[in-house]
This record gives structure tokens, C-alpha cells and sequence, in this order.
């Protein structure tokens, strides 16, 4: 089971840019209905890599920032 985190855990100032990156990952993905594997597809990446992302537990490449843009 995955926990997601509320729109107002993502607003805390307090997080890392790491983290509020990851955070706005999955709040721009959840408002567009996507799951995390057509995401994956859309940016040339597995569901797994989202999700450490969307957490932040791993730095994003360029690349999946600007496919994140373009959708």
C-alpha cells in the first residue's frame, strides 16, 4: 500500500527543494488523473523511478523534468 501525501503536506515550507519537487510531480499527476506508470511511459520511465522521485529519494534527471513539462 502506498500513502500519498494530502495538498497540504506538499505546501509546507519546510520541505527540501528535493521534496517539493517530488511533491509537485505527484500533485500536477494525480490533478491530470495519471497513474504513476502513465507517467513513467509519457516521461521514459519505470513506475518505480516516479515514485522515488514523487518522495524524494532520488534526484531527477533533466530529461524527466522536461518530459514532466511537456505533459
Amino acid at each position: 500500500m502506498t500513502v500519498e501525501l494530502s495538498p497540504d503536506d506538499a505546501t509546507d515550507p519546510g520541505l527540501s527543494p528535493l521534496r517539493n519537487f517530488g511533491n509537485e510531480v505527484m500533485l500536477e499527476r494525480t490533478r491530470m488523473n495519471m497513474s504513476r506508470v502513465e507517467l513513467g511511459r509519457a516521461v521514459a520511465c519505470g513506475e518505480s523511478l516516479v515514485a522515488k522521485i514523487e518522495r524524494g529519494d532520488r534526484v531527477p534527471q533533466r530529461e524527466f523534468a522536461e518530459g514532466c513539462d511537456q505533459v
